[in-house]
């Protein structure tokens, strides 16, 4: 009896688990995904119950179907970004039928159904507007659309920056963290970062934890800046979620390609001391590369897709470092003092500093007893750099049945990060 009551038990428990998965994996993708919901009418403007609505995905072929209630109203939920077709059937009745219109995620989208009498074989189609005023809900915020991604110019190619061209967005170059920005005057701690309504955050000193740098890769950028949902929570600043590109019935790709020069970089003031920049007359030899690509297409057609991304980026700079050390003047009065086996110490700072004499903003270390002063100053050290990211992106979906989908998505961030210039500042610890 123990042994059976024990099995009950754990079943119980079992299940409890899976109903708590399945309702976190419901909440998570309601996040990344829109509604489509309007009211169907005939000419008096009388509610037709029970028409027939199907909502197609252009992309995959996907359809889902559902039929208008009593007052005449339907609704779809947890629909994927992308651009879809809308059918209205209904006995009496012309076919109603919608052309393209997007859906963004977290947006509602609102489209009425006005039937006319006659054959149910005749179709009238419209065309559907996009969404210029959210109305359904009192959230603010842009969604920063593929079209956008791929053809804006910009520095970072991390998607999510372009939220900075939302209103109320700032950017926060020189705020912690760097790779985030100001909502409404908000610290840049206090963002919601997510990619694909899951949790993308930095735990130590916040901002994106990962950083999906390949536009091709990313679908769309939601960005919600005040009234969002409570499904989203958090933040007290903004909500940043990125959705990632998905594969469709047709085989697509993108190839792109990036080179940047420091040639024509305005030298710094600090790089200005530098007397080898000073006989260039410009930056020290550097440059960037980033090659990036994306290939979606279908597995199973209208069911199965997949979508694949890489991306290198590959940096190779010449940096440089302000360190002190004695000038030539100050490093003849310590060895004058101090010769050679007399003081450790001193025979340490003149090997490390060796060839390095400080030529700029010099000033004077008191000895003291009786001793002169040694002069010392500062000088530029350039040193060699190198910095080395890919990413990998796999993503698949599969259709079970019209109520039944599965995305799984698998990101690898691989880097190889820049050496030199450590806080030390002597050219024995630049590596």
């Amino acid at each position: 009896m123990r042994s059976l009551f024990q099995r009950k038990a754990w079943r119980q428990v079992y299940l409890l688990s899976m109903l708590l998965v399945v309702a976190g994996i419901t909440a998570v993708a309601q996040t990344s995904r829109g509604t489509v919901s309007g009211l169907v009418s005939d000419g008096q403007k009388s509610a037709v119950p029970d028409a027939g609505v199907e909502l197609t995905a252009i992309a995959t072929n996907v359809t889902r179907v559902t039929s208008s209630n009593q007052s005449g109203l339907y609704r779809f939920d947890a629909v994927d970004p992308g651009p879809y077709t809308l059918k209205v059937k209904a006995v009496g009745f012309h076919t109603f039928s919608a052309r393209q219109f997007e859906v963004s995620a977290a947006q509602s989208v609102t489209l009425d159904a006005p039937l006319q009498l006659g054959e149910v074989q005749q179709v009238i189609e419209v065309n559907a507007e996009s969404v210029q005023l959210q109305t359904e809900a009192a959230v603010r915020g842009k969604s920063i659309t593929t079209n956008d991604i791929l053809e804006l110019p910009f520095q970072s190619r991390n998607p999510v920056m372009l939220a900075t061209t939302a209103p109320g967005v700032v950017s926060s170059k020189f705020a912690t963290p760097s790779n985030s920005f100001v909502v409404n005057g908000g610290r840049g701690r206090s963002n919601n970062f997510m990619i694909d309504g899951t949790d993308n955050n930095d735990i130590s000193v916040a901002g994106q934890a990962f950083q999906l740098l390949n536009p091709g890769s990313v679908q769309e950028v939601s960005v919600q800046t005040s009234n969002f949902d409570a499904e989203f929570g958090r933040a007290g600043g903004g909500v940043v979620n990125v959705i990632t590109s998905s594969g469709s019935n047709s085989v697509h790709g993108t190839a792109g390609f990036v080179l940047d020069s420091t040639r024509d970089d305005a030298i710094s003031s600090s790089l200005s001391q530098d007397p080898a920049i000073r006989a260039r007359g410009k930056n020290l030899p550097g440059t960037e590369q980033q090659f990036d690509g994306t290939l979606g297409g279908p597995i199973l057609k209208d069911r199965t897709f997949f979508h694949l991304s890489y991306l290198e980026l590959r940096q190779f700079s010449q940096s440089s470092t302000e360190m002190i050390s004695p000038t030539a003047a100050g490093r003849a009065v310590l060895r004058n003092l101090f010769p050679s086996g007399r003081n450790a110490n001193a025979d340490l700072l003149q090997t490390i500093t060796a060839g390095y004499d400080g030529v700029f903003k010099n000033f004077n270390v008191p000895l003291g007893s009786g001793r002169p002063d040694a002069e010392f100053g500062h000088i530029v050290i350039p040193y060699s750099q190198q910095l080395r990211i890919r990413q990998y992106a796999v993503k698949v979906d599969h259709r079970f049945t019209q109520n039944d989908t599965l995305a799984g998505r698998v990101l690898v961030d691989d880097q190889l990060l820049p050496t030199g210039g450590e806080t030390l500042s002597f050219p024995s610890f630049n590596t």
